[in-house]
């Protein structure tokens, strides 16, 4: 949920989010959500643990590594003049956490070019996405729902809600597949 909380935040900021780690669980590769915006990619590692705990360097190192082979493995070659030009991503590694880091994390995090964010998980954010498929229906999607994090929302009339009351009310309703019983 933390995962999800942070990428609606991103998502909020006009970022397209990929939740890799919802997606993709022990194989995400290091990097629980990739968003972009505008040329721009951020690698975002999610670490929603108790106040009492501590982040270590380990975890910032990882995540370190986690980008630096993201960018390795979307690295384009183009032609340019008849002539072979690798252009990397060079993707923006992001930590975020709701406890704190050591004194040796925070070295470590600010010599590697790593950005910690402290964001706290607020667990009364809107979890309804409110979408407009492409025949123009509005459907709203439950974090419980099959096609919720894939469900991006970019286009006008496109929102979040608090309550299905309230996605209801906006002119959304559930997807046939919850409500149809055959």
């Amino acid at each position: 949920m933390y995962e999800r909380y942070i990428g609606y935040l991103y998502e909020r900021e006009g970022y397209e989010v990929e939740y890799r780690g919802i997606e993709l669980g022990l194989m995400d590769g290091g990097i629980d959500l990739v968003c972009k915006r505008k040329g721009e990619t951020v690698v975002v590692q999610c670490k929603n643990w108790s106040e009492t705990k501590t982040i270590h360097e380990n975890y910032i190192c990882q995540l370190y590594g986690a980008s630096r082979f993201y960018d390795k493995l979307h690295t384009r070659r183009v032609n340019k003049n008849g002539t072979i030009v690798e252009i990397e991503w060079k993707a923006k590694p992001v930590f975020v956490t709701s406890t704190k880091l050591d004194e040796q994390a925070i070295k470590v995090a600010n010599a590697l070019g790593i950005t910690v964010d402290t964001i706290p998980f607020d667990k009364t954010y809107p979890i309804i996405k409110c979408n407009i498929n492409s025949n123009g229906e509005r459907i709203y999607h439950l974090p419980i729902d099959q096609m919720y994090d894939k469900t991006k929302l970019y286009k006008a009339g496109e929102c979040w809600a608090f309550t299905v009351e309230e996605a209801v009310n906006k002119g959304f309703r559930r997807a046939r597949r919850h409500t149809d019983c055959n």
